[in-house]
C-alpha cells in the first residue's frame, strides 16, 4: 500500500546530491533537442526541487528500457486490487470454517464479498481521484457541495420512507430510530461531518494530488457514518432480508472505515517522509514498516475476525502508539533547534525560524490528535465486546469523536480548510524619497546636460538575444580565449572582451550601442550585479528571468550554459516564450567603458587592507593569473571630478527614469554565489533607489546550497558594512537610509523570501518539505558551531 501510494499521491522530494540533480536535469535538457516540450524544459531548468505532488510523467521520471516506469502502474494496481479481493474473500471463508461460535453456519455467504469489493472500489476511487492534481472545476465543486447535505438528509430521514418499502414486519414502535442512544450519537457525528465535507469539496486548493487524497479521505469518513446511520435502522427490522441488508451495509461501512484509516496513515507517512527528505535524512524504515503492517491489519481485521484471545485487536491497537512515538521522535529535535535559533538571530531569519517552529508544532499536535484518537478507538473496540452496554455506548462515542477528529484534522493539516499564516514585513519607510544623486549640489542637478546624460544612459538597453550571441562568442573562444564559464568573472570579461569589442577609432562606445547600431533602446529590466561574480552566473540569472522560471535559483541554467550546445537549447526555449526581445540594462555593456575605467584600475589603496587585496584581484585574470590588459585609447575619462559627463554616478537616476518611462519596469538582482553583492555600496544604492521609487524587484539567487552555506552571514546582514572605493560615496548612499534595521530586514526578505517559504497558499506536503529545509539549515549551522567549538 505504501509503495502504491508513491504513485497515487506522488513521490516525496528527494534531496539528492548536487551532481545527481544536475546530471538528471542536464539529461532532461538534452532531450529537448528531440522534441522536449517547453513546459518540461522549464521544469528541468527551474532551480527548485520537483514538486512532491508530481507524478512520474515529468522530466524527472525514472526510465527503464526507454519507457517510463510508471507506464504500467494501472496494470499493477489492477493486479494488486484483484489480489487483495481474493485474499479477503479467502480470509472470510477461513473465518466461517474456523469460527469460534459453533452455532454459526459454516458456509460462505454472498455478503462476504461485500467487504473486499467495497475496499477495491475505494482504492480505485483513490487512484482515479488523485490522478489529477488540480482542484475540480467550480461547477463540480458546487455540485458536490449540494450533494453532501442532500444525501445526508435522505439517509437520516430514511425511516419515514424505508419502513414502508420493507413491509409491515418492521415495527417502528418497537425500535424507534430517534430513541436509541447509539443512533443519536451517530446523527450528531453526521451533522458535524456534513459541514466539514461541504467545506472540503467546495474549497479551492493549489494543484496537489496530496490535497485531493485528503478530500477523498474526508469523504470516506462521511460515507462511513452515513452507512452506519442506515444500518442502525435496517437491523431493527425482524425480516431476514432486512437483517441481511443491514449486515451488508455494516460490512460496506467497515470497508469505508478501514480504507479511510489506511489513507489517513498514508498521508501522515508521506508528510513525515517529505520532512525527513528535505532535512537530508533517510526516512525511518521502522515507521514505514509499522504503518505498512498496521494498514494491512486494518484491511484484514474484519475478514479474519476475532479469535478468543483477540490477538489481532491487541496488535492493531498497539501499533498507532508506536507510530505516534516515531512521529514525535522525527519532529521533536528539529522543533527544539528552531526554538533556539529563533532566539539567536534577528530579522527575517528570526521570522523564518519562528514560523517554522510554530508550523512544526502544529504539525506535531495534529499528528498526536489523529494517532491518539485512533489508538483510543481501537482500544475501546478491542475491550468493549465482553463489557456492559454502557461501555459499548462509550466505545460508539469514542468512534464518533475519532471520525470527526480525523476528518477535521486531515482537512486542516492538508491545507484544505486552513493555511498556515505566513509572516510579512511591516510597512515602514526605510529610505529617503530623494535619489542618491539628488543629494549632489544643485549646480550639478540644474545642468541640462545631467538630464540628457541620464536619458542617454537609459536608452542603452539591449536584447536578451544579443547577450546570448555575445556569450556564445566567449564560449567558443572567438573573443576571449582564456574564458572559462566556471572561473571567469564579469571583470575579466569586461577587460578582455567588452572593451576590445566596443573600441572604435581612438575611442569607443558602450557595447550595447554597438549591438543596437546606435539606436536608443529603453530597457525593460535593470540588472544589479557584482563584477566579482562569475560572468556565466550573471548571464544565467538574466536568462532565468527571461524564462520566467517558477523558482528564483539560476544554477541549473548556468550548468546548461557551461555545456556544449547549451546556448542553442536556451535560445529555443526563450524564443518559444517570446523572451529573446526583452531588453535589459547591465552596466558592463551599457556604460561606455572607454570614457571611464578602460585605461587603468584606479589609485592603489593602502597596503594590508581589504580594499588593496580586492584591487590586486581586479588587475589579474581569474583563470590564467596574467595581468589584465589596459586599453590604449585616448578618449577622455570622466569621473566624479566631472559629475555631469561622468556615467558612473547616474545609475539611480537612470533607474528612476526607466521606472517612470517604461511600463512594467523591473529591477533584476543577480546575486552571486558568495552574496558579495550586498557588500558593494553602489549595488546597495540601486536597491535603495528601487525601494524609494517603488520599482518591483526580482531577485535571482545561485542555489539553495548557496543560501544555506551563507546562512549565518545573511542572518546578521548589515548594510552599514558595505564597501566603496571612495568613503564619501558610502556616506552619500547611507545618508538616504532612515531605518537601517528595517532596510536590513528588507534585504533579508529579498533573499529568503525568494525561496518561496512564505507563500500564501501551498500544498501542505510541500510545506512539510519547506519545514524540513529550514530545519536542515538550522541543524547544519548548529553542527558547524559545535565543530568549531
Amino acid at each position: 500500500l505504501l509503495s502504491s501510494s508513491h504513485f497515487v499521491l506522488g513521490n516525496p522530494p528527494l534531496m539528492a546530491s548536487a551532481p545527481q540533480v544536475y546530471g538528471a536535469q542536464a539529461e532532461a535538457l538534452d532531450r529537448n533537442q528531440s522534441g522536449m516540450s517547453e513546459r518540461s524544459l522549464a521544469a528541468a531548468l527551474d532551480g527548485t526541487t520537483a514538486s512532491p505532488s508530481s507524478t512520474h510523467s515529468g522530466p524527472n521520471a525514472r526510465v527503464k528500457d526507454g519507457k517510463p516506469v510508471g507506464c504500467d502502474a494501472r496494470l499493477k494496481l489492477g493486479i494488486a486490487m484483484l489480489f487483495a479481493a481474493m485474499l479477503m474473500i479467502v480470509a472470510s471463508s477461513v473465518q466461517h470454517k474456523l469460527r469460534w461460535d459453533d452455532a454459526v453456519e459454516h458456509k460462505l455467504r454472498c455478503d462476504d464479498a461485500v467487504y473486499p469489493v467495497v475496499v477495491c472500489v475505494c482504492i480505485l476511487c483513490i487512484f482515479m481521484g488523485t490522478r489529477k492534481k488540480n482542484a475540480p472545476s467550480a461547477r463540480m465543486r458546487l455540485l458536490l457541495t449540494c450533494a453532501i447535505p442532500i444525501l445526508s438528509l435522505l439517509v437520516v430521514t430514511h425511516p419515514w420512507w424505508l419502513y414502508k418499502t420493507l413491509g409491515s414486519s418492521c415495527d417502528q414502535s418497537e425500535s424507534p430510530w430517534w430513541v436509541g442512544r447509539q443512533r443519536i450519537i451517530n446523527l450528531v457525528a453526521v451533522s458535524l461531518l456534513v459541514p466539514i465535507g461541504m467545506a472540503c469539496v467546495s474549497a479551492w486548493h493549489p494543484p496537489s494530488s496530496y490535497a485531493r487524497g485528503a478530500v477523498i479521505c474526508v469523504l470516506l469518513i462521511w460515507v462511513l457514518r452515513l452507512g452506519w446511520t442506515m444500518q442502525y435502522v435496517v437491523e431493527s427490522c425482524v425480516e431476514s432480508n432486512a437483517a441481511e441488508t443491514g449486515q451488508m451495509i455494516l460490512k460496506a461501512s467497515l470497508a469505508f472505515l478501514f480504507t479511510g484509516m489506511v489513507l489517513m496513515y498514508i498521508l501522515i507517512v508521506l508528510r513525515i517522509q517529505a520532512f525527513q527528505h528535505s532535512m537530508g535524512r533517510s526516512p525511518s524504515r521502522l515507521l514505514r514498516c509499522t504503518v505498512g503492517v498496521h494498514c494491512i491489519l486494518l484491511l484484514l481485521r474484519h475478514p479474519i475476525g476475532h479469535g478468543p484471545d483477540k490477538w489481532l485487536d491487541k496488535i492493531t491497537a498497539a501499533l498507532p502508539l508506536l507510530i505516534t512515538i516515531l512521529a514525535v521522535r522525527a519532529f521533536m529535535v528539529p522543533l527544539l533547534l528552531l526554538r533556539i535559533e529563533a532566539s539567536r538571530v534577528h530579522g527575517v531569519p528570526k521570522m523564518q525560524a519562528e514560523w517554522a517552529a510554530n508550523a512544526l508544532s502544529s504539525e506535531l499536535k495534529g499528528l498526536l490528535c489523529l494517532t491518539l484518537t485512533c489508538e483510543l478507538r481501537l482500544c475501546f473496540t478491542a475491550v468493549s465486546r465482553k463489557l456492559d452496554k454502557q461501555l459499548v455506548l462509550a466505545a460508539d462515542l469514542v468512534s464518533s469523536i475519532d471520525d470527526v477528529a480525523n476528518a477535521l484534522g486531515v482537512a486542516i493539516m492538508c491545507g484544505i480548510l486552513q493555511q498556515c499564516g505566513t509572516p510579512s514585513l511591516p510597512v515602514v519607510e526605510v529610505c529617503d524619497g530623494t535619489s542618491v544623486t539628488e543629494q549632489h549640489a544643485d549646480s550639478r542637478r540644474s545642468d541640462v546636460g545631467w538630464s540628457e546624460k541620464v536619458k542617454d544612459l537609459a536608452g542603452r538597453g539591449f536584447t536578451l538575444a544579443s547577450l546570448l550571441d555575445f556569450y556564445e562568442l566567449l564560449f567558443d573562444g572567438v573573443v576571449m580565449p582564456s574564458f572559462r564559464p566556471a572561473l571567469s568573472t564579469t571583470n575579466d570579461v569586461v577587460r578582455q572582451a567588452v572593451v576590445p569589442m566596443s573600441r572604435t577609432g581612438a575611442g569607443g562606445s558602450a557595447l550595447a550601442t554597438v549591438w543596437n547600431e546606435g539606436r536608443p533602446m529603453l530597457a525593460q529590466r535593470m540588472v544589479t550585479h557584482s563584477w566579482s561574480n562569475k560572468f556565466s552566473d550573471l548571464v544565467a540569472a538574466v536568462v532565468a528571468d527571461g524564462l520566467g522560471l517558477m523558482g528564483s535559483y539560476y544554477s541549473n541554467v548556468a550548468i546548461r550554459l557551461a555545456a556544449p550546445g547549451g546556448v542553442d537549447v536556451l535560445r529555443r526555449a526563450l524564443g518559444s516564450r517570446g523572451a529573446l526581445n526583452i531588453t535589459y540594462w547591465v552596466c558592463a555593456f551599457s556604460i561606455n567603458q572607454h570614457a571611464s575605467i578602460c585605461g587603468g584600475f584606479g589609485p592603489a589603496p593602502q597596503e594590508g587592507t581589504v580594499e588593496r587585496d580586492e584591487w590586486e584581484r581586479k588587475r589579474s585574470d581569474t583563470n590564467s593569473g596574467t595581468r589584465l590588459p589596459i586599453c590604449p585609447c585616448t578618449q577622455p575619462k570622466f569621473f566624479n571630478d566631472n559629475p555631469v559627463q561622468c556615467e558612473l554616478n547616474k545609475f539611480t537616476d537612470m533607474m528612476h527614469f526607466l521606472h517612470e518611462e517604461v511600463n512594467g519596469f523591473i529591477q533584476v538582482v543577480a546575486v552571486d554565489e558568495d552574496f558579495e553583492l550586498f557588500s558593494r555600496a553602489w549595488c546597495v544604492a540601486e536597491l535603495v533607489e528601487a525601494e524609494a521609487c517603488g520599482a518591483p524587484q526580482a531577485i535571482k539567487v545561485h542555489s539553495q546550497r548557496a543560501v544555506d552555506c551563507n546562512y549565518d552571514n545573511l542572518s546578521f546582514l548589515e548594510v552599514r558594512n558595505c564597501r566603496a572605493s571612495r568613503p564619501e560615496d558610502k556616506e552619500l548612499i547611507l545618508e538616504r537610509i532612515r531605518n537601517f534595521d528595517a532596510f536590513n530586514d528588507r534585504l533579508q526578505w529579498l533573499i529568503f523570501g525568494a525561496e518561496g517559504i512564505f507563500k500564501d497558499c501551498v500544498d501542505m506536503r510541500d510545506r512539510a518539505a519547506i519545514l524540513g529545509r529550514v530545519a536542515q539549515r538550522v541543524l547544519r549551522q548548529n553542527q558547524r558551531r559545535l565543530e568549531t567549538y
